[in-house]
């Protein structure tokens, strides 16, 4: 028989032995939970070069998939230590996106926390790891090659780098990490036909007409002040036939003495020379005034410029200099959430969170985050600036029909606008069969009804046409839903509407559902076939693929209303 004493001691251990299990089934379901957390629903469409400009604060990381599917990823900085949360984020996103736990290749701009994180150890002894450390020691990723700038020189100031280097020769380090000094020029980097990579600037050297240029003078390497970090970053130019980008960490745009102890070198202006126009240039130094200078920002004279910054950064990130340059060569597109550094001032500048390039059509077209459409402009076209002028043309007609002064053109076919660039050029003659066009603009046109047909264009540019069978808005008001030849809602085809322009009906009484209006009605959509793949936390991913395909557009104009088809 036990004794109280005993007794009490007995229960005593069984409460202890179910907390901790009690704690440890929650850490399980916790961890569980943390697993089938979604931190993005983009996924990347086979066919199409995308590059997103994943939000990691004040930072950057820049994840680049191909058409054929091969990855880079380029930095992957932390805010502050000890943080970890870019790395834990940017793996599962890199996942989520490709479906693979993998990348081709990790390029690393240069060595500082914002773009690579750091490790370090507290007084208590304990380490942390951030970044690029906690990425290769977690094995989140398998990542096939590393390429940076490598370590000569290193500076002062700049411990990361000699961290990296203790890392990466270590018997740990090289059985983790297969590095590579960036080259420059073309062919170390292969993301699969037709994408061409070339490293254009690296330890503030550049290439220009296969010369390679010494920028940035050997003298300066052992000043004092010693060069900033920032004057070594690696610059990539990235390129689909007439579609052009360039990434260029946080390349130094001018000569400058830092109150924290180092220089700042105008590397940017022979830089240009290397890399010309471009469709998109990813703003180096989060927009910092020390970057972008105006000769710089003029010879690549971006349509679409992406500033990835902090929401209510300290060091007031993008500044206004910068925003003004680069608005008078196209849109601005800032990673920072509303509220933060951005604001109305920025004009015709766009906020909040992740930006995704998405590029299609041989890289003739591409849009940004769904929210617009731009063509891509070959060197002969830029040579002649008329990327400059149909640029303007295009802010006119937008501010004319945002104004009500001008409303779309049903006439026009889209063929000279810039979300359409028909190819090959010369094919725009439209084929015509039972009275109904089979091609526009170069592209196929398709009956929604045609299933067969239309399932053999996931991924591709065309038109579709059909009657809206049923609409839904949901109340969060910020999308639209058309579908079309829909009977079965589990094969359906749905036009998806993405405009925070349109009046919310929930908020405003006597407005009405403005989805409404499409009710019943034939029209006919221009844009990227996409499957549609819903998927419960608690459901094993399946090869079945789903049956419900769609495509999305950012404003109501960019749908035609067709004239009645009887009996159809």
């Amino acid at each position: 028989m036990l004794k109280k004493r005993d007794m009490s001691s007995l229960q005593g251990k069984m409460a202890t032995s179910s907390f901790k299990v009690l704690f440890l089934l929650i850490a399980l379901c916790s961890s569980a939970s943390a697993q089938r957390t979604a931190v993005t629903s983009a996924r990347w469409i086979p066919g199409t070069l995308e590059i997103h400009h994943i939000y990691v604060g004040q930072g950057d990381s820049v994840l680049v998939i191909s058409p054929t599917g091969k990855t880079l990823l380029y930095d992957l900085g932390e805010r502050d230590w000890p943080l970890h949360e870019n790395a834990d984020l940017v793996a599962a996103y890199v996942e989520q996106v490709t479906g693979k736990k993998e990348l081709d290749y990790f390029v690393i701009s240069h060595y500082h926390q914002d773009h690579v994180g750091n490790s370090k150890v507290t007084e208590s002894g304990a380490r942390y790891e951030g970044g690029m450390f906690r990425l290769f020691k977690s094995r989140a990723l398998k990542i096939h090659k590393v390429i940076d700038r490598g370590f000569e020189p290193i500076v002062p100031r700049v411990p990361i780098a000699l961290k990296y280097k203790e890392f990466v020769e270590s018997p740990e380090g090289r059985k983790l990490v297969n590095r590579e000094t960036a080259r420059l020029g073309r062919g170390q980097i292969d993301l699969g036909e037709p994408i061409v990579v070339d490293v254009v600037a690296v330890n503030g050297k550049t290439i220009i007409d296969g010369r390679e240029v010494q920028v940035l003078p050997e003298a300066e390497l052992k000043a004092d002040p010693p060069p900033s970090e920032n004057d070594f970053s690696v610059c990539l130019k990235i390129t689909w036939n007439d579609f052009e980008y360039f990434i260029g960490g946080d390349l130094s745009g001018e000569d400058y003495v830092s109150q924290y102890g180092y220089k700042y070198h105008d590397i940017e202006t022979r830089v240009a020379e290397a890399v010309g126009n471009v469709e998109v240039y990813r703003v180096s130094h989060h927009g910092s005034d020390h970057s972008s200078n105006p000769k710089f920002v003029e010879v690549l004279d971006p349509e679409v410029s992406v500033v990835s910054a902090g929401t209510a950064n300290r060091f007031g990130h993008p500044r206004q200099s910068v925003i003004d340059r680069l608005l008078e060569t196209g849109d601005l597109f800032i990673t920072a959430r509303e509220g933060g550094a951005s604001s109305p001032q920025f004009k015709r500048s766009v906020e909040g969170g992740t930006v995704v390039i998405r590029v299609f059509n041989s890289g003739y077209n591409y849009e940004v985050s769904i929210t617009r459409s731009y063509r891509s402009y070959s060197d002969e076209q830029e040579a002649r600036h008329l990327d400059q002028q149909l640029d303007y043309e295009q802010q006119q007609v937008r501010y004319e029909e945002a104004q009500g002064r001008r409303p779309p053109d049903e006439e026009e076919d889209g063929s000279k606008s810039g979300d359409v660039k028909a190819q090959p050029e010369g094919n725009n003659n439209v084929q015509v069969t039972d009275g109904e066009a089979t091609t526009k603009n170069g592209f196929p046109r398709i009956r929604v009804k045609d299933r067969a047909r239309l399932e053999q264009y996931i991924g591709k540019k065309v038109y579709v046409w059909g009657k809206v069978t049923s609409t839904f808005t949901p109340a969060s008001n910020k999308v639209k839903f058309l579908n079309i030849d829909t009977e079965n809602l589990e094969e359906s085809f749905t036009v998806v509407i993405f405009n925070k322009d349109w009046p919310n009906f929930y908020e405003t009484p006597g407005i009405g559902d403005p989805c409404k209006f499409y009710a019943n009605k034939w029209i006919e959509v221009g844009g990227i076939v996409t499957r549609y793949e819903p998927r419960s936390p608690n459901e094993q991913k399946s090869n079945e693929k789903s049956k419900k395909l769609n495509i999305t557009v950012s404003a109501p104009h960019q749908i035609e209303v067709l004239p009645f088809r009887q009996g159809k």
